[in-house]
C-alpha cells in the first residue's frame, strides 16, 4: 500500500481533490476537498479524518483521531480564508495512563487576551 494517494480533477469552474489518503505514525489520514467558482463567488468545502495516529510525548502516549469538516465562500482567496467555518471532533486512546487519568491530570487551560 502506498504511503500517500490522491485523485484530482479539474473542470470548468471546479477543482476537486478526492480519495486523499496518507499513512501517518501508524494510523491514517483521509479526506476530500472541492473548490468551485460561479461568477465572482468561490466555494470551498471538504473534510479530513484521522484515525489511530500514534503520539508519544512527555505526559501523553496514545493514539488520536478525529474529523475536521470545513466550508467557506468568498470572492477571492483572502475572503475564502476569512470565511472558513467548520467543526472538529477529536478522539483519544490514552494507552499510557487510561482515560480517567487523562481527564484528571490534563484539565483544559484557556489563555485570553
Amino acid at each position: 500500500m502506498p504511503m500517500a494517494r490522491i485523485s484530482a480533477s479539474l473542470e470548468k469552474g471546479r477543482f476537486e481533490l478526492d480519495d486523499m489518503t496518507m499513512k501517518v505514525a501508524g494510523g491514517g489520514v483521509m479526506g476530500h476537498a472541492t473548490l468551485r467558482r460561479s461568477g465572482e463567488l468561490a466555494t470551498l468545502a471538504g473534510s479530513l479524518t484521522g484515525d489511530q495516529i500514534a503520539v508519544n510525548r512527555p505526559g501523553f502516549a496514545g493514539r488520536i483521531g478525529g474529523t475536521l469538516e470545513f466550508a467557506s465562500t468568498g470572492k477571492n482567496p483572502l475572503a475564502l480564508i476569512e470565511g472558513l467555518a467548520g467543526s472538529l471532533v477529536a478522539t483519544t486512546e490514552d494507552l499510557a495512563e487510561g482515560v480517567a487519568a487523562f481527564r484528571g491530570k490534563r484539565a483544559p487551560t484557556f489563555n485570553g487576551r
